[in-house]
């Protein structure tokens, strides 16, 4: 059986620790990277003062299979993983009101 690894989408190596690869933990981050990053976009959110995300489910447990790219007004991007409910949240018009507020999220590979 061929042994369970991912590419990290904030640092972009590759774990393939038996005991870290399948939690979707990166031992270089040490953050759940491989899992679905609504709980950083939800940090990130507080941190420009908003109180409450409605409709934002979050921590999600979910894989992070989609890869998407964080910016903030004063910041590098940041690669996050979504999971495909969350990916579609954004698509369907949730990165426009976070816009609003200074963040800006991309399919990786758009800008």
């Amino acid at each position: 059986m061929p042994r369970e690894s991912f590419t990290c989408p904030r640092c972009g190596a590759a774990e393939a620790d038996p005991v870290l690869a399948p939690q979707r933990f990166c031992g270089i981050c040490q953050d759940f990277t491989g899992r679905c990053g609504a709980s950083f976009i939800a940090a990130a959110l507080l941190a420009t003062g908003v109180v409450e995300i409605p409709g934002w489910p979050y921590p999600c447990t979910s894989t992070g299979t989609e890869r998407w790219l964080l910016a903030r007004v004063a910041g590098a991007e940041t690669g996050i993983g979504l999971c495909a409910p969350h990916g579609d949240r954004l698509r369907a018009g949730a990165a426009s009101w976070m816009k609003a507020l200074g963040l800006t999220l991309n399919p990786a590979g758009r800008s």
